[in-house]
């Protein structure tokens, strides 16, 4: 019998850290998974990841700042250096084994639509600025993606930092 998220251990052992990030025009970034190749040149297709499109962001590792961690996570991702993050939007557990993993989400903006440099030490093949509504006929990392995509449009919305 496989452990329910009530009586899995409680120690984390890790947590992952992303941004959903919106444009000036209310598009949010995606990268598109490589399936676990280095590199946008180096693809994997046969992974179960391969295609799929996920957020910028990686692991939080013991001592560091997370804002400050997300911020490196992002710029060694895509380049993107002029990211503002405003808040944690949204927060989830991936696993049950042991350690725990979770994964913070932040809600970010960056002026423009820039161009994004994807290297060749990292697992995205390519990205593309979408609007949010169409976020929704893609096949993300995970379904919990498109709730995240979501929340984060709501937060946004909220707080001023974009309009409909």
């Amino acid at each position: 019998m496989s452990p329910t998220q009530h009586d899995a251990p409680l120690y984390v052992g890790e947590v992952s850290e992303h941004a959903v990030i919106f444009n000036s025009y209310g598009h949010v970034l995606l990268l598109q998974h490589n399936g676990g190749g280095m590199g946008p040149n180096n693809p994997q297709p046969h992974s179960p990841h391969y295609g799929k499109w996920h957020f910028p962001g990686g692991r939080l590792h013991t001592n560091h700042q997370p804002v400050k961690a997300v911020q490196r996570e992002v710029e060694a991702q895509t380049g993107l250096r002029n990211i503002n993050i405003i808040i944690p939007c949204h927060t989830s557990r991936w696993g049950f084994g042991n350690p725990v993993k979770y994964s913070v989400t932040y809600l970010a903006t960056v002026s423009g639509s820039p161009l994004i440099y994807l290297p060749d030490d990292e697992h995205a093949m390519a990205y593309d600025w979408f609007r949010p509504a169409d976020t929704t006929k893609l096949i993300l990392l995970t379904p919990t993606h498109h709730e995240i995509i979501a929340t984060a449009y709501q937060w946004a919305k909220r707080l001023g930092v974009m309009y409909d």
